[in-house]
């Protein structure tokens, strides 16, 4: 028997153990069978997953990040020199959760885990990253390549080999460069609500 850690579940070094109750509502999926987001990653890039973690992408050529978390976490892409201040300015508003802007300082310092990888080609991901009880990211790509995962203290970050590994070249998204904005088949959509209009 092989248990996997599924966002929401109450485990011992989890994301789940230091949140409040509104912030759990939002990192706990509300819908079944929500859309995973592929974002194309460039060396000295980074994903943040609302203002709770963030992937930085440090080396290697470029490579797609897929996202499996709640449909109410807002995903932003930007420069990894960038990071730590869009959090500080954006957590609670445009980066959810945490929900209130002070609980993001209540959450820090971040611990970073470091992962060195080998992709396995552009047809199937090599490795997924897990933050237990927000989600995980699918890596996908070819060569070596370095990632690290920055989450609070406490949240421990690990690796596996990938529960979904062909969801890459199915969820591809132009980012629209705002949190939870992106572009599938021409139209713009409000993150994962991918049936509403702006």
């Amino acid at each position: 028997i092989k248990l996997i850690d599924m966002p929401g579940l109450l485990v011992p070094g989890s994301i789940a153990e230091k949140l409040t109750l509104e912030d759990l509502k939002e990192i706990i999926p509300q819908k079944r069978g929500s859309i995973r987001l592929t974002f194309h990653m460039d060396e000295g890039r980074t994903l943040l997953l609302g203002a709770l973690a963030r992937l930085d992408f440090v080396s290697g050529r470029p490579y797609q990040f897929t996202v499996f978390v709640s449909e109410n976490v807002k995903l932003h892409h930007t420069r990894i020199e960038k990071a730590s201040r869009i959090c500080q300015e954006w957590a609670g508003d445009k980066l959810k959760p945490p929900v209130d802007a002070r609980r993001y300082q209540e959450l820090l310092p971040w611990k970073t885990t470091r992962f060195e990888l080998t992709g396995t080609g552009w047809d199937e991901s090599c490795v997924d990253i897990v933050f237990p009880g927000l989600g995980w990211v699918a890596i996908t790509g070819c060569g070596d390549c370095v990632v690290e995962a920055q989450a609070p203290e406490g949240v421990e970050v690990t690796q596996r080999e990938p529960l979904m590994p062909y969801e890459a070249k199915w969820t591809g998204v132009k980012y629209r460069g705002f949190p939870g904005w992106y572009k599938i088949k021409g139209r713009s959509t409000r993150g994962f609500e991918s049936g509403k209009k702006r």
